[in-house]
């Protein structure tokens, strides 16, 4: 219930979040996709926003008090502070003019890292740290109520969205556009059917004005072909978490509350077999002058005892479940649960343990006063129709939770049975990030290879690689591929593009199916080349693909790529687990290292304590 409070139940931590919408286009395939920061100044004075907030959430590699870390950040327009309602506890937020490039770099902190690094000094406020290289001066902290604006993840620093990326060199001649998530704030009494209707209107508008100058023309098309709507904000998280952990998480809640319900009833039986046990002994004290207040009391003693330690070995395992749950996860995503319950949680906790109490306490006196009956010699025994309904209830749940789970581990087991095509046992990961101050023009592959030869030396390694894809985290995105010579020739081709090192294939257990796998580190190709997956090849061609060219995607450094080689169908991203026959064209890394974004170390071995 933690996780998923965090995550789908908790409104956002802003002033009156129901009154905000999320700005956003759908594209054809109907996932959501953020807009570009231009989109902010086409609304900017529409009558039916109040605020505009334009934001994205990049981590950063900061350095405080010479110790170096990578800090969740997020990036924000001048507008943010006053459309969310946003306040600071000590120092300000920065305005709309300073939110420009060009004038001295300033960030916020929240109250978290304000915490941890700072031990919360006030005298934080102008000190200087170093953000990707650069200083940047601390103006405020943000009050400790927000926690930043996607559910779960929190935030470190606030920076203007207008001063990122850190390393760039502005061009005044030449404004610079991000791709943003657009919170906006309704006018009075505007509600968010008439945002999205007007919206419909001005959708031509907005998508003319703030397509990429870079784009080419197919790329044009698929902008210009997305529906820009308007989504209420609600309790919860955005519509990834949701699509991707929404219904496991309900669907485990659902068998979780089903377990509770029978431990519930058996726990019911055996108290009411207890208080059976106890009403001669109650009955008799009942009628040697007892009265029933002092024999509520020694039974509430008994009842107190049992609830008190019910309550505390209940939160204790939670707190160590929720800390086992969220070590597992890690590796998937990055969430912050709080492992303690907040004041709701703990007020419904509070009145579950006081019903308890009551009942404890009031039944057996309840059904020790129905043993006594006036002028008749001895004790009366009680119904035991209860008894028998209950007792039946039971049995019904029992046997239905049985049933369920046997249906639950089956389908766990043809999962774990399922063949992806990919071995992950045994590797481990770590996502690189360039140190600051290192310039996005840095050669790279000089650090990578002398990085994948130090760590191939680590005892018990026996496959290293680097790749801009990493297994069962990154998000997938389908690339035109068609035939440049001979072969199928097809239009209507899609497939995930992935850049990886010649160990790739070793590290994650893919078999080379035909062909030959990527050449060595420092033996490329005079031509850039490239690997398909079996059912890609089997759609260009089949293995006569071999030694032919083809180009993924409409613009971009894969224009020609000779495939020499056809690996095993990998499903690599579980976006769509029943997808038997994923499409993927792996490119050489080392042909395309300078210039991309920091990779993922991926080793294949007993060193994921050496890596840590």
């Amino acid at each position: 219930f933690s996780l998923i409070d965090s995550l789908f139940l908790k409104p956002l931590p802003v002033d009156r979040p129901s009154e905000l919408v999320r700005i956003s286009s759908i594209d054809r395939q109907g996932r959501s996709a953020p807009l570009t920061s231009q989109v902010l100044d086409e609304l900017r004075g529409e009558p039916m926003l109040q605020g505009l907030c334009a934001f994205a959430t990049p981590p950063v590699t900061t350095r405080i008090d010479g110790a170096l870390s990578t800090t969740q950040t997020i990036t924000m327009s001048g507008g943010c502070f006053p459309a969310l309602g946003l306040r600071t506890q000590i120092g300000r937020p920065f305005t709309a003019g300073e939110d420009r490039r060009g004038i001295e770099r300033i960030a916020v902190l929240t109250d978290s890292l304000w915490r941890s690094a700072f031990a919360a000094s006030p005298a934080v406020l102008g000190r200087t740290i170093e953000v990707e290289g650069q200083p940047v001066r601390i103006i405020g902290v943000t009050a400790a109520p927000f926690t930043g604006l996607h559910p779960g993840a929190r935030p470190g620093l606030i920076l203007p969205l207008e001063q990122t990326p850190l390393d760039f060199v502005p061009n005044p001649n030449r404004p610079v556009y991000f791709w943003v998530d657009i919170l906006a704030r309704r006018a009075p009494a505007v509600s968010v059917s008439q945002v999205q209707a007007r919206l419909g209107v001005m959708q031509q508008q907005l998508l003319e004005q703030s397509v990429p100058m870079r784009y080419n023309e197919a790329q044009r098309r698929d902008y210009f072909a997305r529906r820009i709507v308007a989504l209420s904000t609600g309790p919860g998280a955005d519509s990834h978490l949701k699509e991707r952990f929404g219904d496991p998480l309900w669907t485990i809640l659902a068998i979780c509350g089903a377990v509770l319900l029978i431990a519930c009833v058996n726990l019911t039986t055996l108290l009411l077999a207890r208080g059976l046990r106890r009403q001669k002994e109650i009955a008799v004290r009942l009628e040697l002058g007892a009265g029933r207040a002092s024999v509520a009391r020694l039974v509430a003693l008994d009842g107190a005892l049992l609830v008190f330690l019910g309550t505390v070995a209940g939160v204790l395992l939670s707190r160590a479940i929720i800390r086992l749950v969220m070590v597992q996860a890690a590796d998937l995503f990055t969430i912050d649960v709080n492992p303690l319950p907040d004041g709701c949680t703990v007020a419904f906790l509070a009145a579950i343990v006081l019903l308890t109490a009551a009942i404890l306490t009031a039944v057996p006196v309840w059904q020790s006063g129905r043993l006594v009956v006036p002028g008749a010699r001895g004790m009366v025994g009680a119904g035991t129709r209860s008894q028998k309904i209950l007792l039946a209830v039971q049995v019904a749940l029992t046997l239905a939770l049985v049933s369920a789970s046997g249906l639950f581990t089956s389908s766990m087991r043809r999962l774990d049975e399922l063949n992806l095509g990919v071995k992950t046992a045994g590797v481990a990961e770590a996502m690189l990030a360039p140190m600051p101050g290192a310039g996005r023009s840095a050669p790279r592959a000089p650090y990578y290879r002398s990085l994948l030869r130090q760590v191939a030396e680590l005892p018990g390694v026996s496959a290293t690689a680097l790749s801009d894809f990493t297994p069962f985290w990154t998000a997938t995105h389908a690339d035109s591929v068609t035939t440049l010579e001979g072969g199928a020739s097809r239009n209507d081709v899609h497939a995930q593009t992935i850049a990886a090192t010649d160990g790739f294939f070793a590290a994650l257990g893919i078999p080379l199916v035909a062909g030959e796998a990527f050449p060595s580190a420092g033996q490329e190709p005079a031509e850039p080349v490239a690997v398909v997956s079996q059912s890609l090849a089997n759609l260009l061609g089949g293995r006569q693909l071999i030694g032919r060219h083809i180009r993924v995607g409409d613009s971009g450094p894969y224009q020609r790529l000779q495939v020499i080689g056809i690996a095993g169908d990998a499903q690599l991203a579980l976006e769509d687990p029943t997808d038997t026959h994923p499409l993927a064209v792996y490119v050489d890394l080392w042909q395309f290292a300078d210039g991309r974004r920091p990779p993922t170390l991926l080793v294949k071995g007993g060193a994921a304590a050496e890596l840590r």
